[in-house]
């Protein structure tokens, strides 16, 4: 069996800057920030991530408790996940699309990152992998992205 996982939130990056902090200090980010997790403005791309791993059946009876880890099922602690967002170029061809749709956007790069992080531990690994286009500009994308800020965010 193949399940999905749906999330209704607003389609809209607005507002939101790096490290795209959650706006709710939601009770399983406890342990992997301890006392110190950002609080941001309204962020529905992380509550739309959060609602889309819940919807999944994702450790369903810790739900909305510390001991929530939706992804603990796929991940031993100290294990090793690898990421692997889309992040085709620096441009989309079709301008008026705007870049959304060749990159993935940093604040749900920073809510799947969350996760994995809760799963893997501090003793395990995450870590991003990429290739995108020959005529992309790496150092683009990761300002774009934001990446920069997110690294130092889980660093600090």
């Amino acid at each position: 069996m193949i399940r999905t996982g749906l999330a209704r939130t607003t389609a809209s990056y607005d507002g939101l800057s790096p490290p795209f902090a959650p706006a709710v200090a939601y009770p399983e980010l406890s342990g992997l920030w301890r006392d110190s997790l950002e609080i941001g403005p309204a962020n529905s791309a992380f509550a739309g991530v959060r609602a889309a791993l819940f919807a999944l059946g994702l450790d369903e009876s810790h739900y909305d408790t510390p001991a929530w880890n939706p992804l603990g099922d796929l991940v031993a602690p100290g294990g090793s996940i690898v990421l692997k967002p889309n992040f085709i170029r620096h441009w989309n061809p079709l301008e008026e699309e705007g870049i959304s749709c060749v990159i993935t956007h940093g604040a749900i790069l920073r809510a799947v990152a969350d996760y994995a992080w809760i799963a893997a531990g501090r003793d395990g690994s995450v870590t991003l992998a990429e290739a995108p286009q020959m005529d992309c500009d790496w150092e683009r994308i990761r300002k774009i992205v934001g990446l920069d800020e997110l690294v130092a965010a889980y660093a600090g």
